[in-house]
């Protein structure tokens, strides 16, 4: 029973590490990738597409051979390239890119006429992206977290950890 602790324990530090990286990184991902498009609040379609190209790389990858490129990177960062926190970097690389992608579909479905009225209003950018955009998505970007915890569980298997 000690040893069934012990691994619950170390699962639950991997995936919760591994989804807070996630998200931290990945929901700010996900609103550059909605501002930057061509026909978004901030247009850069130059690095929109260099951003699309990367996330679109990077989650097509099948997560053993994404570890597998990652193990020096664990190396460098935790100091082992096997064990519970090492696995955390891979997860989150992979998960990161997930999350921003479904950050940016929760974010595109939000009502343009929403956002045209907070434009109308005076409201900046940041603001209109903090009091209306993601407020607006939220029930959309919580099942998107909750889809990503699951995917990171599946792939937590994987490393084996």
């Amino acid at each position: 029973m000690n040893d069934f602790l012990k691994a619950t324990l170390e699962s639950l530090l991997m995936v919760g590490a591994s989804s807070l990286f996630a998200v931290v990184f990945g929901l700010p991902l996900g609103v550059l990738l909605v501002m930057t498009r061509p026909e978004g609040l901030t247009p850069r379609p130059a690095l929109y597409r260099v951003l699309d190209v990367i996330i679109n790389v990077l989650r097509s990858l099948p997560f053993i051979i994404l570890m597998i490129l990652v193990f020096p990177l664990s190396r460098l960062l935790v100091g082992r390239m096997t064990g519970t926190t090492a696995a955390i970097v891979p997860l989150a690389i992979a998960a990161i890119p997930f999350v921003a992608r479904i950050m940016e579909q929760s974010l595109l479905e939000v009502d343009t006429g929403v956002l045209d009225a907070g434009l109308a209003c005076g409201a900046r950018v940041r603001q209109l992206v903090w009091t209306v955009l993601i407020p607006e998505a939220l029930p959309a970007l919580v099942n998107g977290i909750t889809i990503t915890v699951i995917n990171i569980v599946g792939n937590s298997a994987m490393a084996g950890a």
